[in-house]
């Protein structure tokens, strides 16, 4: 389950021994920011389980306080080397399939607050406008976002609204575990990636760069219709003086695709794709080029 890297201080996390305290949980209005996609989730089956319960998710250091068609995790995370203590909340919308214990999640807010090298802050975001101006917020001083940064945080935020996330869970007690689950249907959670580990799919398409002036290449938010997929696609490149990353504009992709399977990882789970439109600074990075079918596995 990789629910924390909607954390704005992921890279703390990562290095950071969690203990899990106490967080206030308080559910949010919903979303009706009109440039704010809403990720559609299947009808529940079953009987509803979860209705008026609080979990504890041990492995993730963090609670799931469920009402009747919402849900909040919550975790309060410390890391005493940094200086660094958080408390994270998203707030989703949610249904189920409780005959193949399947738990589908569509994201309506975050809030965060805490203290960083003895400094509070707190900020939180549910729409696209919103999260777009915490990242311009938390920019180094003196560092002026560009035009493409924006549209790159804009699809980034866009990624986020527009997922479906789709677990395997299980509970016992008060205890639930979550698994990524593929079903099916993209954008997914789940990561695929090709044989060489030249093209990543999961929320956002990232290709493998060999350029010079491109770390990192990636679509951050891609539509699916009808075996079609388009989005914009970025090089993101360190600027060692302003101590940032910034973003470059490269164009459109644009594609077909199918899927094949569904489980949790290790599971016979692909996703083929095969580019129809490809920006040339794309293929020069990487290599990877229209009317190649690219098969990725779960």
């Amino acid at each position: 389950m990789k629910k924390l890297h909607k954390a704005f201080l992921i890279a703390a996390l990562a290095t950071s021994a969690l203990a899990l305290m106490a967080c206030n949980n308080d559910d949010d209005d919903d979303n009706n920011n009109n440039n704010t996609p809403t990720a559609s989730l299947p009808t529940s089956v079953g009987e509803n389980i979860f209705s008026g319960k609080t979990f504890t998710d041990e492995s993730n250091g963090i609670t799931w306080k469920f009402s009747t068609n919402t849900v909040v995790q919550a975790g309060e995370f410390d890391d005493s080397e940094s200086q660094w203590t958080c408390c994270s909340q998203w707030t989703y919308r949610y249904s189920y399939n409780t005959e193949k214990s399947i738990l589908y999640l569509a994201l309506m807010s975050h809030s965060e607050s805490g203290t960083k090298n003895g400094e509070s802050y707190s900020d939180s975001y549910s729409s696209v406008d919103e999260y777009v101006a915490i990242h311009k917020k938390k920019s180094p001083d003196g560092v002026t976002r560009t035009e493409d940064d924006i549209s790159y945080f804009t699809d980034l935020a866009k990624s986020n609204f527009a997922l479906q996330e789709v677990y395997k869970y299980e509970i016992s007690g008060n205890t639930i575990s979550c698994e990524d689950y593929f079903d099916g249907s993209l954008p997914t959670e789940c990561e695929f990636r090709s044989s060489d580990n030249a093209i990543k799919l999961e929320s956002q398409l990232r290709i493998h760069s060999n350029s010079e002036e491109y770390d990192k290449i990636r679509a951050p938010y891609l539509s699916y219709s009808n075996g079609k997929f388009s989005g914009n696609i970025y090089g993101e490149s360190y600027n060692s003086s302003e101590k940032t990353d910034h973003f470059t504009l490269l164009g459109k992709v644009e594609g077909t695709y199918s899927t094949s399977g569904t489980g949790t990882e290790g599971s016979d789970c692909t996703v083929k794709l095969t580019f129809t439109a490809i920006p040339n600074a794309v293929t020069s990075a990487s290599g990877v080029a229209e009317g190649t079918e690219y098969t990725l596995t779960f």
